[in-house]
């Protein structure tokens, strides 16, 4: 309880939308089937295997409703970069 890592907000997220519209373990488990799937597809992706619903749903609990396999590895993220004249850089500082 009181954790301020990402699995237990969106696990409390989670238990909010079960709470609001009676989402079931389930249908959280088949979000993490789907996305597994078109991992294969993504070249790019770090881990390309179909993850069946049960795997899924038997596999470690992290934070309630989210087993391991429903979280995003710690490699997940974005960049950006930021284009602008030297000049422009200059008056903004």
């Amino acid at each position: 309880m009181g954790s301020g890592t990402m699995p237990s907000m969106f696990a409390s997220l989670g238990m909010e939308h079960t709470r609001k519209y009676g989402t079931t373990f389930e249908q959280f488990a088949k979000v993490s089937v789907k996305n597994h799937h078109h991992s294969t597809m993504n070249e790019k992706a770090m881990y390309r295997v179909e993850t069946p619903l049960a795997q899924v749903m038997e596999a470690e609990m992290i934070s309630y409703p989210l087993t391991k396999l429903m979280c995003s590895v710690n490699v997940d993220g974005a960049a950006a970069a930021i284009v602008c004249s030297e000049r422009k850089t200059r008056n903004s500082v």
